[in-house]
C-alpha cells in the first residue's frame, strides 16, 4: 500500500486535505498530532509514541 504524508505550516489546510483525500480514496487518515500531544501541549515520550502509532497502524491493517 503506498502511504501519503501531508505536511505544511499551520493553518495551511493539512487536516482538511488529508480528511478530503482520505474520503475520495478509502483509505485510512492517521492524525500524528494526535498521538504525539498530550495535555497543554506537552510531548508524549518517543517510545510510547512509537507504540501508539504502531497499534493505529496494525489496526487498520497497515505495514510499518
Amino acid at each position: 500500500m503506498t502511504k501519503i504524508l501531508v505536511i505544511g505550516c499551520c493553518g495551511a489546510g493539512k487536516t482538511k486535505f488529508a480528511q478530503t483525500l482520505s474520503s475520495i480514496k478509502g483509505v485510512p487518515a492517521i492524525h500524528l498530532d494526535h498521538l504525539f500531544w498530550l495535555e497543554s501541549w506537552r510531548q508524549r515520550n518517543e517510545d510510547d509514541f512509537d507504540a501508539l502509532l504502531i497499534k493505529e497502524l496494525k489496526k487498520r491493517g497497515l505495514d510499518y
